[in-house]
């Protein structure tokens, strides 16, 4: 999860585009949120199941058996089925509902028609100018937004990213299973499995929209395909953000521009490298930023299970794939969203910035400094002691009263957080008082929160040291010592916050058009009398939107946004761009067996079962 801000910002721009096209009689101005809201839960959900939760069960478990010989005895594995939860049934675990819990008061603290888009202006955070993106203009009534999260607040999902998947085979032989293999159009393997998921879905949502239309549509049904719409438009602008796509156009257009020079001699490479910066507005002197561009470059490669080489990885240079997640990239995700959200909070009135609380675990999930803070005074068990001593006085419900009568919290928002704190008071005193006591969830999270910031920090030094030293640019380990510039990762390849460059603009630029285009497609295509028996061929859709580098020549619609982001234009509208799809409907006199297939598939189920078969429960 990068800054949600910037998928806002898409979804801002996807809307104008779309009501050029469709009328306010068929969708209203307000219900258009709803598209932000699907887009919006489909990034958070990683809150529920962060990418390495299932790893966590094994680990807690070893440590909670550590703490005494009679560890099984007091119930330590009913306390990891508690706090972690188990694969099979319905259970999540009080960590996880905990942390949903958290996101959850934050989606209808941002969505709620009684939350921030009111809210907003009373904590001057709406501005005298332009709103924020991530507020909305027009709220949605809590209850919709309640059942919105019920329905489609789930859990993380790479498909959903396009992100790099988990595998089954030694990551150091990894590259012998097809779906990591370099396919004919250029995309890795399981970039078209995940595409086939993503043209299933929009086949089966247009086909649902248009029936529902026909039969005179509710706005409650409305309002649910454009949050599934919203959750399928995700995915095509991760494609942006996640891939070394942007960094492979760059590539191509220097060394087309220079033939004569080869990235196998240092001195060429280094000049292969600068001029690659050249024209993106940033340094081409800058040793960062060529260090992180070259890296995007390489693909990993690993001497073991859980280790990166120090020493080497693959040229990539003709490979798009997109990034993956270790354990460091769980506290650079987790860890950076924080910090994003509260670079919005240091915009509030002293009096009511919720960083101020005496709170332990709030104020810690908040503030960066207070993280860095009970590193630097080794206050980790004290701060997990206060948390539980907080939680049994009823410091939490109160403080949560405070916030709603400060104008701070909507009502759904702190009724969602007195729930999380009850589960985590709950769970906590159950594991207590036996012959071992166990951490409740807030706990757990703590400690999480504590390893978080050490990662971060820990990165952070040893990306100032390599800053220092030239030679960094153009080494090829895959691991160079800081975690969050380790080859294949997502927290290299990412370009979704404001601190990713290079290529950022580039990548918000492609990602505006293409789910403006995508979204304006379907709803043309919904609100059009064209039979229901026909429907868009969203293969060809998405693979004329989501394809490897372009060729070099004047026609295809990436160099004309390219050029617009350059040259610092404004975005182009979708039907100004000069190439435009332009397939024909699939339907009883085109390939009907390819659109009934396409409607009744199940890659998405597969895909899921996939993801799920590397979780354990616990025994």
């Amino acid at each position: 999860m990068g800054d949600i801000s910037t998928h806002a910002e898409i979804t801002e721009h996807t809307v104008a585009e779309a009501k050029r096209f469709i009328s306010t009689t068929d969708i209203p101005d307000a219900e258009y949120t709803f598209l932000e809201l699907g887009n919006f839960l489909t990034d958070v959900s990683q809150f529920r199941d962060p990418p390495a939760f299932h790893r966590a069960r094994d680990r807690a478990r070893a440590q909670a058996q550590s703490q005494s010989v009679f560890a099984g005895m007091a119930g330590a594995d009913d306390w990891v089925r508690d706090v972690f939860g188990r694969r099979s049934g319905p259970v999540n675990g009080g960590l996880a509902d905990l942390m949903a819990g958290l996101m959850q008061a934050f989606t209808q603290l941002l969505f709620d028609d009684d939350g921030l888009p009111v809210l907003g202006a009373g904590l001057g955070l709406l501005g005298t100018g332009r709103r924020p993106a991530l507020i909305p203009a027009h709220g949605i009534p809590p209850a919709d937004v309640s059942r919105a999260i019920t329905a489609h607040f789930t859990q993380y999902f790479p498909h959903e990213h396009l992100d790099f998947p988990p595998t089954h085979r030694p990551l150091p032989t990894h590259r012998t299973d097809r779906i990591f293999q370099r396919q004919s159009r250029g995309l890795i393997g399981y970039l078209e499995w995940y595409l086939q998921y993503v043209s299933e879905e929009l086949s089966k949502l247009e086909s649902e929209w248009a029936t529902a239309k026909a039969g005179g549509i509710t706005p409650a049904a409305r309002q649910d395909f454009l949050i599934r719409l919203g959750h399928l438009s995700h995915p095509i602008e991760d494609y942006y953000f996640h891939a070394n796509l942007l960094d492979l156009y760059q590539w191509r257009d220097v060394r087309a521009a220079n033939p004569a020079l080869s990235p196998s001699v240092p001195a060429e490479l280094n000049t292969l490298i600068d001029r690659s910066l050249a024209g993106t507005s940033l340094s081409p002197g800058s040793v960062p930023l060529r260090r992180i561009l070259h890296r995007r470059l390489r693909y990993p490669v690993w001497t073991s299970n859980t280790a990166l080489s120090t020493t080497a990885s693959e040229d990539a240079a003709d490979l798009v794939f997109t990034g993956g997640f270790g354990d460091a990239d769980v506290s650079h995700t987790l860890g950076g969203a924080l910090e994003a959200i509260e670079a919005k909070i240091a915009a509030l009135p002293s009096a009511v910035d919720p960083r101020t609380t005496h709170l332990v675990l709030i104020r810690l999930l908040l503030s960066a400094s207070a993280r860095q803070a009970m590193i630097s005074g080794g206050t980790l068990d004290a701060m997990r002691t206060t948390h539980l001593a907080q939680l049994r006085a009823g410091d939490y419900p109160r403080e949560i009263a405070r916030w709603q009568g400060a104008g701070l919290l909507c009502s759904h928002a702190a009724d969602r957080l007195r729930a999380a704190f009850a589960g985590d008071l709950t769970i906590s005193n159950r594991h207590s008082g036996n012959f071992v006591t166990f951490p409740g969830p807030g706990a757990i999270l703590i400690t999480m929160l504590e390893q978080v910031q050490r990662e971060r920090d820990a990165s952070s030094g040893a990306k100032s040291r390599l800053d220092g030293r030239a030679a960094s640019m153009y080494e090829e380990g895959s691991a160079n010592g800081a975690t969050a510039e380790n080859i294949g990762t997502h927290s290299l390849m990412s370009k979704d916050t404001r601190r990713s460059d290079p290529m950022r603009a580039e990548a918000v630029g492609f990602a505006k058009h293409a789910a403006a285009s995508v979204v304006t497609t379907l709803l043309k295509r919904v609100y059009s009398p064209a039979p229901l028996n026909e429907g868009l061929d969203w293969d060809s859709l998405l693979r004329f939107y989501l394809r490897p580098v372009a060729p070099s020549v004047s026609g295809p619609w990436e160099n004309e946004v390219l050029d617009g982001v350059r040259r610092g234009a404004a975005q182009p509208r979708v039907d100004a761009v000069a190439q435009q799809p332009g397939f024909s409907r699939l339907g009883p006199s085109l390939d009907a067996a390819k659109l009934a297939a396409r409607r009744s598939g199940t890659t998405k189920d597969g895909l899921e079962a996939y993801y799920r078969s590397f979780e354990t429960d616990p025994p």
